[in-house]
């Protein structure tokens, strides 16, 4: 006998890790469920038994890849969109294969809104950093188009929750014992955190922000338009610089060794951090380009003076007002000389690449890192009655719970770090 949920949810598979809308079938008294996709034959249904889970983790793991299915962003909605905001993007991998992958917006390009016959188009650029998908890590900017909304604040659906208290059962864990579920997954968390409690040591970001909000507030009438070109511009953003390097060192650099003129910003970086980001604001097309073709050039890697390679994390269009915001003013000494280019006739060149490997290797365990820490965070934050309004005892126990939990990732954030730099001084 078997039961059809008429409902759809999102379910992120196991082979792709895209969010796709599919029903589930129940079989089996509740102990097989049926994923199965919608739009797709029946051959690419994914079957699950309560004996496919070892453990706990097992069931929370597939508890999270389920939530309800996410809205399409319409125009008028755009100033709902803030930074540190999840969301789930299109992706295309061809002209026919379009998916969905989790990702966090970064900054917004805000423009003026036209509209065509009484409706609104926004014509705003989001700048996304994906969790997921074939742009793991990486940046790029979408229009509304691409982004739909995630819907948090509702019940787990009825057959993923009885077939977890299968599974729970046969595992013998008690009942009372909360899995994650896909309403937890990955989250705003430094936002939620600030509401919770005011009682937080520190709150930390799993994604690098710029340093201030791209763009200006949305308006449909009242607002300067740009004149003379068409306003827009290329940031490029660069991870493992050096702490204490300064914009201006990365500009006059730049302009000497590849012949680029260029806005420079770099990220406030904490104690903690062994290296900091930022990003490179370029006002022609050509210019980026050129510095593109520069940094992607296989025989040569920008390094500063303490063997740092850099690393290309993103690149996007933004509207050229970005630079007259995103510079910070600092009035350290600069010199160029902080940084050289090591190119393959040099005789470090191959110890400059498996640093770049290296540090690239870092960044990906440290990404799996923060994400695991924002799903325990979440399940703090939305245990029992994602709606309930909280008491201040109770956001009290949950922000010392966050605290305890933040304190941990710190101790294996400082590990991973001493593991880093102890494989980084072999080389």
């Amino acid at each position: 006998m078997w039961i059809m949920d008429e409902e759809e949810v999102e379910f992120r598979t196991f082979t792709d890790d895209a969010w796709y809308s599919v029903r589930l079938l129940v079989e089996e008294a509740g102990a097989t469920i049926r994923v199965k996709f919608c739009g797709f034959n029946d051959d690419n249904d994914n079957v699950f038994h309560v004996d496919d889970f070892r453990n706990v983790e097992d069931l929370d793991g597939f508890a999270s890849r389920f939530r309800p299915l996410s809205l399409q962003l319409q125009d008028s909605e755009c100033s709902k969109v803030v930074n540190g905001l999840l969301v789930c993007a299109s992706h295309y991998f061809n002209q026919d294969d379009l998916r969905f992958f989790d990702a966090v917006v970064e900054g917004v390009d805000r423009q003026e809104h036209s509209f065509e016959e009484g409706e609104e188009e926004c014509t705003c650029s989001y700048i996304l950093s994906w969790l997921h998908g074939p742009n793991t890590g990486k940046y790029t900017a979408e229009d509304i188009g691409h982004i739909c909304r995630v819907q948090f604040g509702q019940e787990l659906n009825p057959i993923v929750a009885s077939f977890l208290s299968k599974g729970r059962k046969k595992l013998g864990i008690k009942p009372d014992v909360e899995l994650a579920t896909g309403l937890n997954h990955k989250l705003d968390f430094p936002h939620h955190l600030k509401e919770a409690t005011s009682s937080m040591k520190w709150s930390l970001s799993y994604t690098w922000s710029p340093n201030c909000t791209i763009g200006y507030p949305c308006e449909t009438k009242g607002q300067d338009k740009n004149t003379g070109g068409d306003g827009k511009g290329y940031m490029v953003f660069i991870d493992n610089l050096e702490k204490d390097l300064t914009p201006a060192t990365i500009e006059e650099f730049l302009r000497k060794e590849v012949s680029v003129s260029c806005q420079a910003s770099v990220s406030p970086s904490l104690n903690l951090d062994i290296c900091t980001r930022g990003s490179i604001f370029f006002d022609s097309k050509t210019i980026f380009n050129k510095f593109c073709d520069f940094m992607e050039d296989t025989k040569r890697i920008i390094m500063s003076s303490r063997n740092r390679p850099w690393v290309i994390v993103g690149k996007v269009p933004v509207d050229e007002k970005v630079r007259a915001s995103q510079r910070i003013a600092d009035g350290r000494s600069s010199t160029a000389n902080e940084l050289r280019v090591v190119s393959s006739r040099d005789k470090d060149f191959k110890r400059a690449m498996k640093l770049t490997d290296l540090f690239k290797e870092f960044s990906n365990v440290k990404r799996k890192l923060n994400a695991r820490l924002t799903l325990e965070i979440n399940k703090v934050l939305y245990q029992a009655n994602p709606g309930l309004v909280l008491s201040e005892d109770e956001k009290l126990r949950r922000g010392l719970k966050i605290n305890d939990l933040l304190d941990e990732f710190h101790e294996h954030e400082l590990k991973l770090q001493e593991r880093f730099n102890i494989e980084q001084t072999k080389l």
